[in-house]
């Protein structure tokens, strides 16, 4: 009789061996369809490991809300703007930022078509450090840039190398000044790591503030200077290269002075107020450091940096955010402000 029941017990511990074995051997589906169908946690398959995918662990200040894709509001503009008035937004991105291009492309296409505001892609030169295919990597990138403007008519294109330090924010300026003076009022230099908070409505009421409110409160403003600037005490206390806009009567002195032309290498956004202060033509400039955030949480990126300032982002008030050194980060940052209703 032991021997039979201690068979019996045998033969049902293989079975359930063999039952666990197979189980494990089973690929395990996740109830996906649940999580994504809740909007409160419609996103939450992009945060892996976050028990709340409206905050961070030990975050500052909590992450923004994030609207699911069924969720999106739908932007209701009512502007009128003047014929003489118009923003050129210029995006510092090297040739081989070809992804992040396209993330910018696609959020501010997401704003109204009837906005006032034109953003191309600055691009400078490649260059090789093997003098054997230096012809051969320049070629090829001309194909590359004539392929990416063709599709997208975005690019503008300097006659110089890439750098930072030797010039091509002045040929920014220099080209737009001599060649599309008529075209636009304003000229923005930003930074591709850089949002720009740029929509407007009917400029009746002010209190609802974005870039384009601004702009338009001094569009009659000549020598017009604006953005933020660094807070060591610095002087003269250029604005930072995160984004500043010049009224277009500034960008054509640029373009006509021998002043720039004859003074280029430095660093690029200090050599811009030097030029003004020599020429005397910085009489208007508007320093508005509470108008420009840093990224509340640089220790969620591959590579930790130092914060910029202490203006937090995700308000309407923000008009630039940098530095999004990350591709979420830009993106993150984008929707929450593509979202908003104007």
């Amino acid at each position: 009789m032991a021997v039979r029941v201690r068979g019996i017990i045998a033969s049902v511990l293989l079975v359930a061996f063999v039952f666990l074995s197979i189980g494990a051997l089973l690929p395990r589906y996740k109830t996906v369809e649940k999580r994504v169908s809740d909007p409160n946690r419609a996103r939450s398959l992009s945060f892996v490991g976050w028990n709340n995918p409206t905050e961070t662990p030990n975050s500052p200040t909590p992450m923004p809300s994030i609207h699911s894709a069924t969720e999106k509001i739908q932007h209701s503009y009512r502007t009128s703007f003047p014929d003489d008035f118009r923003l050129l937004i210029g995006v510092m991105s090297p040739s081989w930022s070809s992804a992040r291009r396209q993330i910018i492309r696609n959020a501010y296409r997401q704003l109204a078509e009837d906005l006032p505001v034109d953003v191309v892609f600055v691009q400078a030169n490649t260059v090789s450090f093997n003098k054997k295919n230096n012809d051969r990597v320049m070629g090829m990138y001309q194909v590359a840039m004539t392929w990416e403007n063709n599709t997208f008519h975005d690019i503008l294109h300097l006659n110089c190398t890439e750098n930072l330090v030797e010039g091509k924010t002045y040929e920014y300026l220099r080209k737009v000044g001599s060649e599309l003076s008529t075209k636009y009022s304003h000229v923005m230099k930003t930074d591709d790591d850089s949002f720009v908070n740029v929509p407007g409505k009917s400029f009746v009421h002010l209190a609802d503030v974005a870039l384009l409110q601004v702009l338009y409160a001094h569009r009659k403003q000549k020598g017009f200077y604006w953005g933020t600037t660094w807070q060591d005490g610095r002087w003269p206390a250029e604005m930072w290269g995160s984004g500043y806009i010049l009224s277009m009567d500034l960008v054509r002195w640029i373009s006509e002075s021998d002043i720039p032309a004859r003074d280029q290498v430095g660093y690029e956004d200090l050599k811009v107020i030097e030029w003004m202060i020599e020429g005397g033509v910085d009489y208007h400039r508007f320093i508005n450091i509470t108008a420009f955030a840093g990224y509340p949480w640089p220790e969620l990126g591959d590579y930790e940096y130092k914060q910029e300032n202490e203006v937090k982002p995700f308000d309407r008030w923000t008009l630039v955010t940098h530095p999004l050194k990350e591709d979420f980060m830009w993106i993150e940052t984008a929707d929450w402000y593509l979202d908003l209703e104007w």
